[in-house]
């Protein structure tokens, strides 16, 4: 019930024509590691194991789309498959000064119907965040509700549930983050294949440059479960 997707970085820089980051690309693995139940595996064997945890541990460097080695930011993500949830925390070392329209370093593309088609069974149709007890039916291809589009984006996110009420598939995710500017910005974006969580850290649209040296942390928590 996830579509095919980015989770974890898409980064719009003003005077760039894509986004940089993951599925997006412009990122350059540089260190890596896992364990499993705390202990080192090596990844280069294949291998199968069961274990209660298992933790991914990624550095990468984002440089400058279209260009080999101009570096824009160190990415850092830190995944840790626990207790039926993953959590992962990030961190965003810029290494430029520029102006930031949008970065989101949690995504999640929820199916919104089984099959991608309009008419499919449905399994996503209603959010709720932690600024209202407002639920929104989002159950429409095309809806129109107040976190429906960009140009209706909230700040000050930090929880949202996502579910199908006759589904019963419940995404939950939670976000904790340092002290930051309020350009925050929360959105579901909805076409066909998914009804799509976006948290972006900054920006809002153009109102943050970042300077050489700033740090940007972030813990994000996703549970996925059929509830009863």
């Amino acid at each position: 019930f996830i579509s095919a997707g980015e989770w974890e970085c898409a980064i719009c820089i003003t005077g760039t024509r894509d986004f940089h980051g993951g599925i997006h690309g412009y990122e350059h693995q540089k260190e890596y590691f896992a364990e499993a139940d705390g202990k080192p595996i090596d990844l280069n064997v294949e291998q199968n194991i069961w274990v209660d945890s298992f933790r991914f541990y990624q550095k990468s460097l984002i440089v400058k789309q279209q260009t080999l080695d101009e570096p824009v930011c160190y990415h850092i993500k830190d995944y840790i498959f626990k207790d039926g949830a993953v959590e992962f925390a990030q961190e965003i070392e810029w290494l430029c000064e520029c102006n930031i329209q949008y970065a989101y370093l949690t995504m999640l593309p929820i199916k919104r119907t089984h099959d991608n088609t309009e008419t499919g069974e449905v399994i996503s149709d209603r959010v709720i965040t932690n600024l209202s007890d407002e639920v929104y039916d989002i159950g429409k291809l095309w809806h129109d509700t107040d976190i429906s589009t960009l140009a209706k984006r909230k700040s000050g996110v930090r929880y949202a549930k996502i579910w199908g009420e006759k589904s019963g598939i419940t995404a939950e995710v939670s976000i904790k983050r340092d002290s930051h500017p309020d350009t925050d910005t929360f959105f579901v974006q909805n076409n066909q294949e998914y009804n799509k969580l976006y948290f972006s850290y900054a920006g809002n649209g153009g109102k943050h440059n970042t300077e050489i040296g700033e740090k940007w942390n972030q813990t994000t928590r996703v549970e996925l479960y059929i509830a009863p």
